[in-house]
């Protein structure tokens, strides 16, 4: 996957979707393997437009912003244990 959002700049990105949920109302999109959210192209490459959905939930720490902040009603960071927590 190449990368065309603020973060990557046409950089190569190896992702794959690794599951999909089956809960009406919601998707739940799952990687393959551990990668930061880093652009907006990740949701598109597996067929979701970032800019449609009402709510975006991401597991990244900061990686996320440059891309998605901006189009952003509202950003809630979420704190929880563990070796790697928001600041």
């Amino acid at each position: 996957m190449a990368s065309r959002g603020r973060v990557g700049h046409g950089a190569t990105l190896a992702f794959s979707l690794g599951g999909r949920s089956r809960i009406p109302g919601v998707r739940v999109l799952l990687a393959s393997r551990e990668v930061q959210a880093a652009d907006q192209e990740m949701f598109r490459h597996v067929g979701v437009e970032p800019v449609q959905a009402r709510i975006l939930a991401l597991k990244s720490s900061v990686h996320f912003r440059a891309d998605f902040e901006p189009m952003a009603k509202e950003v809630l960071v979420v704190k929880a244990p563990g070796p790697a927590h928001a600041g």
